[in-house]
């Protein structure tokens, strides 16, 4: 009875142990789910076909320049150049079969009977100089290089037959082959080469030594391939028509018996070592091959995953360590330096992805078709969700399904549909119990069943409808966004009834507006800027946090205290403890517009929703993995966007090409004025934008833009330098430039023009005074006429006045005549009747009666009344008549004044006699007929 207990305790110690054996068990299974899950999709592969490098389809050979990065193809139409943006072919009059490039920068290039160089011209093209003439054999004719390497001597030039060395003084040298040969390859400084059914051979000091047990091991087998393995081992491995074998101190062994049957099968052809334990293998059949050091196969890239095409006929590694395939149709870039793995939706069985989450360690993905989980590698329909999938969320170990046509509660793979509110946008946790969903109509309440499940509960009547997003603050404000520029500030009551207060606020001059909670604030991303809610003003103030980066489209959360945005061209920005890293692994249209979406898929990685599939990657490897200080062994930055050359629109001679970054300063003639200029990136393994600014021109920095150029038309004559970035680096390159003047607007022109000018301003000058002069004449001119008037005037008034007076006086001496003449002819009355009367008295009467008649008083009174009133009449009559006396011209006065001949008696006091003989007189002193009227005369003087 006593041993009953002690077997109890020994079966719960078992049962325990064989519990944590299972839990063990369970968490191994788990963790390698995980790690199927994390294995999935490919690396970024950029394909380009013949319409865009624009040769022909076949590329038998590919290299890359250390001395400006450039990636050159032998194609069978020619040399084919490529710089990241920028497709170049330098036509060939045969098919090159081979290209490589030397540690110096020389590129090199084979064909059939023919091989040489290629070198630049002062325009930047390159120009093919032949080395055939240096060789002596003519069977060499019917010989194609078809492998070209760098010894110490010299370049290596070598086709099945032949092989010569051109050394660097100019000579080339035969090199005698032991037997035919596969290829010449130098693997850590020895020249290795393979015969055609032979051995390996090393050639030293210009011998050929075949390795040891080479000739046996390798016969009846096709060398396609001779690499080192890792540095460490210090192996050969060697690639023939029956797979890959490695070398050891005993001799060659099979690397891998299951690569060897793959590479057997679909023909083996290219292989490389491409990066630390990792080797591409390209066949002829089903495209490349990417193992591990033992053998393992990593990516299988064939046409159904994105190659361009199955026949690989060359291979190279990059500096970043991407892989180039050269095709039978087209050329490969395989991003194996991109951190990124992409699952791309060839079929389209998929859809567009919106969103993606690890449930019971299986990767769900939402899309435009429905809700998709991952069994082995494809993808399968979850019974069910046809349609829209919006959203896929884990709140306390269940998977809400956010769908178009409600809500569905996801659990081993099958779908439960918990609420049919249509179009479950959002859904965010409010409390332990209780979950908040955003859908098409209201936002509703999910709460948990007694059994622990999420369950719809009610719907909030008086919510903003169509909620798309939303985000909840420390303090339970709800802020919530429609699909306008408005943001909604809400208060839910304590009973989750109803909303108790809605605030808006409106972002008029934003196409859109996102929002983001990070840190314990809100912000919110506009097409204008970014904005944070300051809870003290009550306003959204403009965010100093993210300078220069107002094109965010949305933030996204990746690990703590790290904020992720995305930009409008599919840059992606990193904060992380106030430090920004940028990356550009997408193309602008690679994200879903208006619903992108990047998420923290489990502790590591980070998911990518796009609208051919998706991609994830580490968060930890994706940001500050460039270097933007490392520099080329010239010493120049290489991470940055460079300008490669320019081209002027209405001159396609001027244009010019650069290797490498040019401190040249450039002049272009004024008539050359409209100028373009070619970007290139550093990096093959990102989606380079560029951003420029022309000082002289403009102040501000472009927006990133995807052409691999820019035009500047119409520039003005002076000093320019253009400033270009990349989207994934900070580092600038310059470009100085000058449009000169017009040969009319030169130094001689400008003192011509100086002198001109001196000269017109002096003629206007003397223009101006020689019009002054002549305004003034004419002003004297009328002044003076204007005085002649006035004179006119005034001497028209003074005659005026003077007739006037003349009338005034005329009539004043007539009637002083005319009383004179009665006082006369009174007086001789007088007198008369005085003489026959007053007999006694008469003498002395008729004396005072004889003083007052006519005295010579009274005539120089006349006289000088007459002169007023008939002016310069008696002088001009003296003048013209000197022989006139006194009398005469007293009596030609009273003539004028038209006195009869009585009037003129009494004013002389003589008798009619006398004054009629006193006329005779003057009319002979005066000389006139008879006939003619003296007083008529008179009058006309």
């Amino acid at each position: 009875m006593q041993n009953i207990p002690i077997k109890r305790r020994v079966l719960r110690f078992y049962l325990f142990f064989i519990s944590k054996i299972l839990f063990v068990c369970l968490f191994l299974i788990q963790k390698t789910n995980a790690k199927d899950i994390s294995s999935i999709g490919n690396p970024k592969i950029k394909t380009f076909s013949r319409t865009e490098y624009l040769a022909h389809r076949q590329n038998w050979s590919v290299c890359q320049s250390v001395k400006n990065g450039n990636i050159y193809f032998a194609n069978s139409k020619g040399l084919l150049e490529y710089d990241g943006s920028r497709w170049r072919l330098f036509t060939s009059n045969q098919i090159l079969r081979s290209v490589f490039v030397d540690s110096r920068g020389k590129i090199f290039s084979g064909a059939l009977g023919e091989f040489g160089e290629w070198k630049r011209n002062e325009k930047g093209g390159l120009v093919y100089y032949s080395l055939r003439n240096k060789i002596s054999e003519k069977q060499f004719n019917q010989e194609s290089i078809w492998n070209i390497i760098e010894t110490k001597e010299g370049i290596l030039f070598q086709s099945f037959a032949y092989a010569f060395i051109y050394f660097p003084n100019g000579t080339v040298k035969h090199v005698k082959l032991p037997s035919n040969i596969h290829f010449f390859n130098n693997v850590g400084g020895k020249v290795y080469v393979p015969g055609i059914e032979q051995g390996i051979f090393e050639l030293k000091n210009g011998k050929f030594d075949e390795i040891k047990g080479s000739n046996s091991f390798f016969k009846g087998h096709s060398f396609s391939a001779l690499f080192p393995s890792d540095e460490a081992k210090n192996e050969l491995w060697v690639g023939t028509s029956k797979g890959v074998f490695r070398q050891t101190e005993t001799g060659f062994v099979p690397l891998n018996v299951q690569l060897n049957i793959l590479l057997n099968k679909y023909k083996l052809n290219k292989a490389i070592k491409i990066k630390d334990g990792w080797y591409a293998f390209g066949t002829l059949l089903n495209g490349i091959f990417i193992c591990n050091e033992k053998g393992e196969v990593v990516y299988h890239l064939n046409k159904n995953n994105g190659l361009g095409n199955n026949t690989v006929l060359a291979l190279s590694s990059d500096m970043e360590g991407n892989l180039w395939a050269g095709l039978d149709a087209g050329i490969s870039l395989i991003q194996l330096a991109n951190p990124l793995k992409f699952y791309q939706d060839i079929s389209g069985d998929v859809g567009a992805i919106y969103d993606g989450v690890i449930f019971q360690n299986e990767l769900y993905i939402g899309s435009n078709h429905g809700l998709f989980v991952k069994e082995g590698n494809k993808f399968v329909l979850i019974p069910n969700t046809q349609g829209q999938v919006w959203e896929l969320n884990i709140f306390d170990n269940q998977l809400i399904c956010g769908h178009n046509d409600g809500t569905f509660l996801i659990d081993k793979k099958v779908a439960k549909k918990i609420s049919s509110v249509t179009g479950g946008w959002v859904t965010k946790q409010w409390d332990d119990n209780t979950l908040l969903q955003g859908t098409y109509t209201r936002m509703v309440l999910f709460r948990k069943s007694d059994l622990g499940k999420w369950e719809f509960w009610k719907v909030i009547e008086n919510s903003p409808e169509s909620i798309k997003d939303f985000v909840i603050d420390s303090e339970n404000n709800i802020w919530a966004k429609k699909e306008t520029n408005q943001v909604f500030k809400l208060r839910i009551s304590p009973d989750l009834n109803s909303f108790q207060s809605n605030t808006f606020y409106k972002f008029p001059d934003a196409a859109y507006v996102n929002l983001a909670y990070f840190q314990n604030k809100l912000f919110v991303s506009s097409s204008k800027s970014i904005y944070w809610f300051d809870a003290h003003s009550s306003r959204f103030i403009v965010s100093r946090l993210f300078p220069g980066h107002q094109d965010i489209v949305r933030f996204f959360r990746s690990r703590d205290n790290e904020m992720v945005a995305l930009n409008t061209n599919g840059l992606l920005s990193s904060w992380k403890n106030k430090k920004l890293s940028q990356a550009s692994y997408f193309d602008a249209k690679s994200f879903i517009d208006g619903s992108e979406k990047i998420k923290l898929l489990d502790e590591e990685n980070l998911i990518f929703c796009l609208e051919e599939g998706f991609a994830f990657g580490k968060a930890n490897q994706l940001f500050g993995k460039l270097d933007y200080s490392k520099k080329d062994n010239k010493g120049e930055v290489q991470n940055a966007a460079l300008i490669s050359g320019f081209f002027v629109e209405n001159n396609p001679e001027i244009g010019r090409d650069f290797e490498g970054v040019t401190s040249e300063n450039f002049k272009f003639k004024h008539d050359n004025n409209t100028i373009g200029f070619w970007f290139k990136p550093s990096s093959f393994s990102q989606s380079a934008q560029y951003s420029f600014k022309l000082e002289g021109k403009s102040l501000d920095w472009s927006l990133y833009q995807s052409e691999n150029y820019k035009v500047f038309n119409n520039l003005s004559a002076g000093k320019y330098s253009l400033l270009l970035k990349a989207n994934f680096s900070e580092v600038i390159t310059r470009f100085n430039f000058e449009i000169l003047p017009p040969w009319y607007w030169n130094v001689w022109s400008q003192m011509v023009y100086f002198l001109l000018l001196i000269g017109f301003l002096y003629g206007l000058v003397f223009l101006h005074e020689r019009r002054l002069k002549k305004h003034q004449e004419r002003l004297e001119e009328l002044h003076k006429q204007r005085v002649e008037h006035k004179q006119q005037e005034i001497v028209m008034l003074r005659n005026q006045q003077l007739e006037k007076d003349i009338i005034r006086k005329s009539e004043e001496l007539a009637n002083n005549t005319m009383v004179l003449i009665k006082k006369n002819e009174l007086l001789s009355q007088i007198k008369e009747e005085v003489e026959s009367k007053v007999k006694e008295k008469s003498d002395s009467i008729v004396r005072l009666i004889d003083k007052n008649i006519s005295t010579s008083h009274d005539w120089k009174v006349f006289e000088t009344n007459f002169n007023q009133v008939h002016e310069s009449f008696l002088k001009k009559l003296q003048h013209d008549y000197p022989v006139l006396s006194h009398g005469d011209l007293k009596l030609a006065a009273y003539l004028r004044m038209n006195l009869s001949t009585k009037e003129i008696a009494q004013l002389l006091n003589i008798t009619i006699r006398s004054v009629e003989l006193k006329r005779y007189r003057l009319r002979k002193k005066l000389d006139i007929s008879s006939d003619e009227n003296l007083n008529d005369l008179m009058m006309r003087l």
